[in-house]
């Protein structure tokens, strides 16, 4: 299903699914003739800078009056090459940045031009998102784009990493949360290390928010083994 975003400021667009509006809006950096709608596919090109890029912001409440002109000064001051995203508190009233992951075009396609760090309270593990991890656009069942993965980069000497990396979906209700894979260990012996796989949702504006922050067991579990220098994961029945 198509993601469509509707005009409602200057140059500020929300998604038309109410639920997904709650969670993201989109900033088009050029604010001359701005269309009255846009799909993700106006704003997301791998091989071009899209007419209408500019940056999503995930917000955690009610947009406060002001926003798109206070979310425009906390974004650089250069016109950007590739849409980026960016999470923003508003709980407060005014507009404080908390993530901000832009992205430029490269050889291959868009990718982050520095590491991105969410900021987690005490407890919980850090999240970041490394520089050069390209960002590569998520397509539903019916072809349309829906969301956007930021892809594991390469490590020297090393094959290319098999994970989709980490997704930000733009439809249903993860809008804007992070969602990963991540083995987990359990325990093993003189044979090796038991890793179970999570699936794993992390809104980085709403940490302690159940239906947004959580980590999901999906039955599979791994043997983790090491010989000749290597380490092998063996699935367990």
């Amino acid at each position: 299903m198509a993601v469509t975003l509707t005009l409602v400021g200057t140059a500020l667009y929300a998604p038309d699914d109410p639920v997904a509006a709650q969670y993201a809006c989109f900033l088009r950096w050029s604010t001359q003739s701005p269309p009255g709608t846009l799909e993700l596919e106006d704003v997301w090109s791998q091989t071009e800078t899209p007419a209408s890029v500019g940056y999503f912001a995930f917000v955690d409440g009610a947009l406060p009056g002001g926003f798109e002109e206070a979310f425009r000064k906390l974004l650089p001051a250069a016109a950007p090459t590739a849409t980026g995203f960016a999470w923003v508190s508003v709980a407060g009233g005014a507009p404080v940045l908390r993530a901000l992951a832009a992205a430029e075009l490269a050889e291959g396609g868009p990718r982050l031009g520095a590491a991105v760090s969410f900021a987690l309270p005490p407890g919980m593990l850090a999240l970041s998102l490394a520089a050069g991890s390209r960002i590569v656009g998520a397509t539903a069942a019916d072809g349309s784009l829906d969301g956007f993965t930021a892809a594991f980069p390469a490590l020297e000497g090393a094959p290319p990493p098999h994970a989709p990396g980490i997704a930000i979906p733009m439809a249903g209700d993860g809008v804007g949360a992070l969602r990963f894979q991540g083995l987990m260990s359990a325990g093993g012996g003189a044979a090796g290390a038991v890793k179970q796989l999570w699936n794993v949702q992390v809104d980085p504006l709403r940490p302690f928010d159940a239906s947004r922050t959580y980590q999901a067991y999906t039955s599979r579990a791994y043997l983790l083994s090491g010989s000749a220098g290597a380490y092998h994961l063996t699935l367990l029945a």
